[in-house]
């Protein structure tokens, strides 16, 4: 069935089939991986790649929260393995457990920047 092209569909560049394959892919995103440890990797790097989808969709909304809704696991988990495929893309070493990578990005996080004077020339 062709899709009919509207003004709307040409100024968001996507159709409403792309956003339920997004949502398809969240669904398979809690049985990812190994059960355990193992599999915290795995998740953490395709929470992020949903995640890169899910903004470049102009979903809106809290990723997290609309990751645990279409996956069926807890916000708090879902908000743990994307802060880890975060760091993990950031170029942290690929073989830090999770809770090594989350303290590094809680570091990242809280650390101070110096305060740039944007008007001096």
């Amino acid at each position: 069935m062709a899709q009919i092209e509207t003004k709307e569909s040409k100024r968001r560049k996507h159709s409403p089939g792309d956003i339920q394959e997004l949502q398809r892919r969240a669904e398979g995103w809690g049985k990812l991986g190994a059960p355990g440890r193992s599999g915290h990797p795995l998740q953490a790097d395709q929470a992020y790649k949903l995640s890169l989808d899910f903004f470049r969709l102009a979903i809106g909304g809290d990723f997290p929260r609309w990751l645990s809704l279409h996956s069926g696991i807890s916000r708090a988990t879902c908000q743990r393995r994307y802060k880890a495929g975060i760091a993990r893309a950031a170029g942290s070493k690929p073989n830090r457990n999770l809770s090594g990578l989350l303290a590094e990005q809680r570091e990242r996080e809280t650390t101070p920047l110096p305060e740039l004077n944007w008007d001096q020339e």
